[in-house]
């Protein structure tokens, strides 16, 4: 997810980067576009995903998994350990840390997780979901649904998949011509004293969609952290549907809720333009070419599929 945190004069508001109406659009913005189509492609960083989780995360999400101990929470903003890209060795990495060399901040955050593309503000975050920490205890007192997914939450494969996302939003900017900071930039600098600021702003940071989620940049964003589940899945790949996928990367069954939330044909559009990248990418496995209605996805109740 990217997130844009604001100066202090906007009370730190948080904007999500999303593609503009016409009225806000610009040639650099279109020229990313034109490159983003023509060279689109996954970042090879697996083994720098692997070495975020070594060092950030593995030993907490093995105790719980082998011990039940939790992750520790003694804020809302808890840093288990901060990196920098420069420590990172695959190519693209490499090249995105010359033209923007960032911290890297593990842990667990009240936020989530998210990249700060603020000039001279850059960072990265990587989290555990926070309130899944706080909450799994009473994973019994839920519905078998809400079960399985925060299951999911305190997992190797969920914050591989979280890292590879957030590393791709970094590495994209840097490639296609600095498009997100450009976009933060135009935010930043609408004036205070202006009327419609704050409708401007979101215009802006929306990119004129309905949900950040279904833009080009997120949905790259989100084929990079299907492809890490894969590669925990890989014996199982052809047999999951895209309702297992969902449950084991929940940040899509969190998409799906918003969008479905928004109109039942945004949240359609967006599986359809997910299952047909992750179709071009080679990922897409031979029983994910159908999908339940969205009303199957919280009642579980398989009975009817949506072509994609």
């Amino acid at each position: 997810m990217i997130r844009y945190k604001t100066l202090k004069e906007l009370n730190h508001d948080n904007f999500s980067v999303c593609e503009p109406q016409t009225d806000y659009s610009n040639e650099l913005f279109e020229s990313y576009l034109k490159s983003f189509r023509l060279t689109e492609k996954t970042f090879n960083i697996s083994k720098d995903v692997d070495y975020i989780y070594n060092r950030g995360f593995k030993s907490y999400i093995n105790d719980f998994q082998k011990k039940g101990k939790l992750p520790p929470i003694v804020s809302n903003e808890t840093v288990y350990l901060k990196l920098h890209t420069s420590d990172l060795k695959s190519k693209d990495c490499q090249e995105a840390n010359k033209l923007y060399p960032v911290d890297i901040y593990c842990g667990v955050f009240k936020e989530g997780s998210y990249n700060v593309f603020e000039k001279g503000k850059e960072r990265i975050v990587i989290s555990i979901n926070k309130e899944a920490i706080e909450n799994i205890n009473y994973k019994y007192e839920m519905g078998t649904n809400v079960k399985r997914s925060i299951e999911n939450e305190i997992t190797e494969h969920r914050i591989k998949a979280i890292i590879y996302h957030e590393l791709a939003h970094w590495i994209s900017d840097a490639k296609y011509h600095s498009y997100i900071h450009n976009i933060v930039a135009r935010a930043v600098n609408i004036p205070q004293d202006d009327p419609n600021r704050n409708y401007k702003i979101k215009q802006i940071m929306n990119r004129g969609k309905s949900n950040v989620n279904v833009t080009h940049y997120e949905i790259d964003a989100q084929i990079h952290a299907i492809k890490q589940i894969k590669r925990t899945f890989k014996s199982d790949w052809d047999t999951m549907s895209l309702l297992d996928l969902f449950y084991r990367y929940t940040a899509l069954k969190s998409i799906a809720k918003s969008l479905y939330k928004i109109n039942p044909d945004v949240y359609k559009l967006w599986v359809k333009d997910l299952v047909k990248r992750m179709n071009r990418e080679g990922i897409l496995g031979k029983n994910m070419r159908t999908f339940p209605e969205y009303k199957m996805i919280e009642n579980r109740q398989i009975k009817g599929l949506l072509k994609v």
